[in-house]
């Protein structure tokens, strides 16, 4: 009996998996909906980075790589007040160690970690869930660009080490998000002092 009680669990647990991994891979299947990290570095020291990604997807894969049981959206959606945020401080906690940015070998200088408040997050996960059950109901699927509505944003930020030159920057990426699209940008930025008849800005910009 406790032989085929533990079958019976491993059973149920493969399933698990195999029905999240099909999931995730008709998620991933569309460009937009990857986890994506957007890089800008300003005034050659601050260095940004903005991750969007999908948290439930990511809470699953974390639990994968423990040997738990994925969430399905609805019993995510509907934990309680505290096991809801230890679920969420699953998810800062490996961001805070698994994310580490360098500039030539050297960590990045008073790096700061930004996530949403628990209770926009909570609020983010019921409205993914709900409009879930709106599609399932009237079996109609849309794979535009809203699909992104309910991804959350982490913001990291920092300075390039003092007295830097010209380098290579380095990120290292929990491989739970999974596949990430990665853009970099040096953006200009001028500070316009309006006269009497306002603010004017002009830009050179070379198309080819």
């Amino acid at each position: 009996m406790l032989f085929l009680s533990f079958e019976k669990k491993k059973i149920i647990y493969l399933l698990s998996i195999l029905f999240f991994l099909s999931y995730s891979s008709h998620i991933y299947a569309h460009g937009l909906e990857m986890t994506t990290a957007s890089v800008i570095l300003r005034n050659k020291s601050h260095l940004t980075l903005r991750l969007q990604y999908d948290p439930f997807l990511l809470l699953n894969q974390i639990n994968i790589s423990k040997k738990k049981y994925p969430f399905k959206i609805e019993e995510f959606a509907n934990l309680s007040e505290q096991l809801f945020e230890q679920q969420y401080q699953t998810i800062q906690k490996l961001i805070r160690t698994g994310l580490v940015i360098y500039f030539d070998q050297q960590p990045v200088d008073s790096m700061r970690v930004r996530f949403y408040p628990t209770t926009y997050f909570r609020k983010k996960i019921r409205e993914q869930f709900m409009q879930q059950m709106i599609q399932n109901q009237s079996q109609i699927h849309q794979n535009d660009p809203h699909d992104r509505k309910y991804f959350q944003v982490i913001v990291i930020d920092g300075f390039l080490p003092k007295n830097s030159k010209k380098g290579s920057l380095q990120i290292y990426f929990p491989k739970e998000l999974g596949i990430v699209s990665v853009t970099y940008s040096e953006p200009i930025t001028q500070t316009i002092i309006p006269s009497g008849n306002g603010s004017f800005y002009q830009q050179t910009i070379d198309p080819f």
